[in-house]
C-alpha cells in the first residue's frame, strides 16, 4: 500500500512532539511504502527525506493529489483542512484524519474549556482579559459557522481519530446533539505511537520509590504550578517519593519547591534515550495538565510498565478508568493531586502494581506498527465514500 504523511502545519517540525517519525516507521514495519509531504520551510528536525509543498492551498487542489498515486494519505487537521481533504478523496485517496484535541472543540458546546484554553494561553491578566472578549465575539458571532466548519472537516475524512476513548466519546456526543450522524460515525480512538525504544527490551519489575514527571514547563498547557503545589502537599504530609521533574524551564517552575524538599530532583532537558532510562527505574508518571489530546509521555509510561497519576482531563481519565493504569485527582487541585500521587504510589508499596502486565497489555497498543495498523482496520471498517470527478482547466485555443 502506498501512504502519503502530511504535515500541513505553519511551525517546524523540531518544535513540535507529533510522533509523525513513529508513524512514519509503523507503517514502514507493516511493509507500506509511505512518503512524506512538509509544508516548505516546517520540515527541520525529520528524521526520513520529505516533499516539500507551497502552503495549503496547493494542498486543496485535486490536481496535486491526482499525480500522486497514494492509497492513503495520514495527517493532523485539528479538526479542520475540509478542502485538503476533499481534494484527496477527489482524487481517489482515502483519508485518516488526526483530530489531535481533548474532544471539547465547540466554543457553543464545550464554553467552559474552549474559554479556559484560550485564557490559560495568555501570559497576564490583560492579556486574558482580551482573550475572553475575543472568545465571546466568536461565539457570538461565529459559533454556528465554527461548528459546521468542525462538522464539515470530519465528513471530509474516511476515518477521524483522536488520542483517547474520552476525548472520542465527547465529540461523538458533540456530533450527535449536531444531528451529524455520517460524522460522528467516523470518530474512533486510537492512542498516539511511541518511539520503538520504549516497546521492546526488558520491563523493570522491581522499582525504587520514584516518581517522574516530563513537559515544556514553559507551555502554560502543562500547569507546572498545579504540580509544584502537589508536591509540597505530598512532601508535607510525609511522602518518601523521589520526585524527578525532567524537561525545559524545571528550574524556573521548580527551583523553590525544589530547595524546600531534597528529594524533588531537577534534571532540566535531557536526550530521548535518557528519558527513557530514568523512566524505566520510575514508578509513575505524573501530569498536572489542564487539557491533553492524548499525553505522549503516558504512553512511554504504560509501555515500559510503569502507571500514570493526573488531573481529571478526559484523556487521563481513558487511561485510568478502573484504576487498572493509574488514577486521576478529584479536582485540579495541589491537595487533591498530592493525594491522588500517594494513593497510588501505595498501591506500588502493596505490590498492587505489576510492571510486567501492564507493559504487555499496552506495547502491543502504543508501538508504531500496532498503532499504524490499527489505524489501517478503522480505515477498513469506514465506508467508502464515491470520489468526486476531478475538475480540471478548460482548453484554450
Amino acid at each position: 500500500m502506498r501512504i502519503a504523511l502530511i504535515w500541513n502545519a505553519p511551525y517546524v517540525f523540531s518544535k513540535s512532539t507529533a510522533p509523525y517519525a513513529e508513524y512514519q516507521r509503523g507503517f514502514m514495519q507493516l511493509g507500506h511504502e509511505v512518503r512524506t509531504y512538509f509544508q516548505a520551510g516546517a520540515e527541520d528536525g525529520y528524521p526520513f527525506p520529505v516533499e516539500l509543498f507551497d502552503g495549503e492551498p496547493a494542498l486543496c487542489d485535486p490536481r496535486f493529489w491526482s499525480i500522486r498515486p497514494y492509497d492513503v494519505a495520514v495527517l493532523f487537521t485539528w479538526h479542520r483542512m475540509a478542502g485538503v481533504l476533499s481534494a484527496m478523496r477527489a482524487a481517489g485517496i482515502r483519508s485518516v484524519a488526526l483530530g489531535d484535541s481533548d474532544g471539547c472543540v465547540s466554543l457553543r458546546a464545550h464554553p467552559r474549556a474552549t474559554l479556559r484554553q484560550r485564557m490559560d494561553m495568555q501570559p497576564t491578566w490583560r492579556l486574558r482579559a482580551g482573550a475572553a472578549k475575543l472568545w465571546l465575539l466568536d461565539r457570538v458571532l461565529r459559533g454556528r459557522g465554527w461548528d459546521r466548519g468542525l462538522i464539515a472537516a470530519t465528513e471530509a475524512a474516511d476515518a477521524f481519530v483522536l488520542g483517547a476513548s474520552e476525548t472520542a466519546a465527547i465529540y461523538r456526543r458533540f456530533l450527535a446533539a449536531q444531528g451529524a450522524r455520517e460524522a460522528m460515525a467516523k470518530v474512533e480512538a486510537v492512542p498516539y505511537p511511541v518511539a520503538e525504544t520504549f516497546c521492546t527490551g526488558p520491563v523493570t519489575q522491581s522499582r525504587p520509590n520514584r516518581a517522574i514527571a516530563v513537559a515544556r514547563w514553559d507551555a502554560a498547557q502543562k500547569n507546572a504550578a498545579l504540580l509544584a503545589a502537589a508536591l509540597d502537599r505530598a512532601m508535607a504530609a510525609g511522602c518518601q517519593t523521589e520526585f524527578l521533574i525532567v524537561g525545559r524551564h524545571a528550574e524556573s517552575r521548580f527551583g523553590a519547591v525544589a530547595r524546600r524538599n531534597p528529594r524533588v530532583h531537577l534534571l532540566g532537558l535531557q536526550p530521548r534515550d535518557r528519558v527513557r532510562e530514568l523512566m524505566a527505574e520510575s514508578r509513575v508518571v505524573l501530569f498536572a495538565s489542564r487539557w491533553e489530546s492524548g499525553p505522549i509521555a503516558a504512553n512511554e509510561m504504560l509501555a515500559l510498565g510503569g502507571t500514570v497519576v493526573g488531573t481529571p482531563i478526559p484523556s487521563l481519565c481513558s487511561i485510568a478508568v478502573g484504576q487498572r493504569f493509574g488514577r486521576v485527582s478529584r479536582k485540579p487541585a495541589g491537595a487533591a493531586l498530592a493525594e491522588a500521587i500517594q494513593s497510588e504510589l501505595r498501591d506500588w508499596d502493596a505490590g498492587r502494581r505489576d510492571p510486567q502486565a501492564i507493559a504487555a497489555h499496552w506495547r502491543p497498543l502504543v508501538s508504531p506498527a500496532g498503532v499504524c495498523r490499527r489505524l489501517l482496520e478503522v480505515l477498513e471498517a469506514a465506508p467508502v465514500a464515491p470520489a468526486a470527478p476531478i475538475a480540471m482547466p478548460a482548453r484554450t485555443a
